[in-house]
């Protein structure tokens, strides 16, 4: 998991001392974490093709970024709720107030 951590550093060219803190307080993966803290950082929804551009890719990258943002949504909610985020028809997805409350005191603990 530190090595998946790194990576996503070094992809991102900075560092991002919250995700770990979700990936470690809340049990999820890194790309996960980093989803949430992009939804949380964020007062708008934000659509499937800005959030694929900024999570990096473990896997070839001539995948469909849009697949990869289901398929991480999916992950989060299976793991935390699926009220943890909503999908805006059309557009793309927001973190719902019970997802903002639990990176709330994932990032408080």
């Amino acid at each position: 998991m530190n090595d998946e951590i790194r990576w996503l550093e070094e992809q991102l060219g900075k560092r991002f001392d919250k995700y770990p803190l979700l990936v470690e307080r809340l049990g999820v993966r890194p790309q996960c974490a980093r989803l949430l803290l992009l939804l949380y950082e964020s007062d708008r929804p934000l659509t499937t093709w800005y959030l694929g551009d900024q999570l990096p890719h473990f896997w070839d990258t001539e995948r469909d970024d849009r697949n990869t943002i289901k398929v991480t949504v999916c992950y989060a909610r299976r793991k935390l709720g699926h009220d943890v985020i909503t999908t805006i028809p059309w557009v793309g997805y927001r973190l719902a107030p019970r997802g903002r409350a639990l990176v709330d005191k994932a990032l408080a603990e």
